[in-house]
């Protein structure tokens, strides 16, 4: 069973690689990729929520779990680099842009994996948020 989506864990917490992207602006949909290297072993097939945000006209509530909204879309892996149709003028550009980054930490682009979640119209101040549990680390041989 995955663990809430929340952003204090107590206690020992399953090694998580999370991703948050708020919408504060209205929009026709969101695009959210996560790029995981090979090596990282997983636990868990990644997985998306969505979130109700409080932090409306300088109000702001700290909640102890997070209100969780309805979301039909889910996580996909795509090949990396590859764009929607409705974005290919984007493609040359966002292409550079993950090798110059792949490039920043001395691996290939071929070397990660991408997943995305497109969610058409979504709650504005909400948060979508990607998740990806890790698996556990192998113990040491003495």
């Amino acid at each position: 069973m995955e663990p809430p989506f929340h952003s204090g864990f107590v206690g020992r917490a399953p090694a998580m690689l999370e991703k948050r992207i708020p919408i504060n602006t209205p929009m026709k949909s969101v695009i959210a990729e996560l790029l995981v290297h090979r090596d990282i072993a997983r636990a868990s097939d990644p997985s998306a929520a969505l979130f109700a945000s409080f932090a409306i006209s300088g109000w702001c509530r700290k909640l102890e779990e997070p209100i969780r909204l309805p979301l039909e879309e889910e996580v996909h892996e795509v090949a990396v680099g590859s764009l929607p149709k409705s974005l290919t003028q984007l493609q040359q550009n966002y292409q550079r842009m993950l090798t110059f980054g792949a490039r920043a930490l001395c691996t290939k682009l071929r070397d990660y994996r991408c997943f995305r979640i497109s969610v058409a119209n979504p709650p504005l101040f909400s948060t979508i948020a990607l998740r990806w549990q890790l698996a556990e680390p192998k113990s040491a041989h003495r």
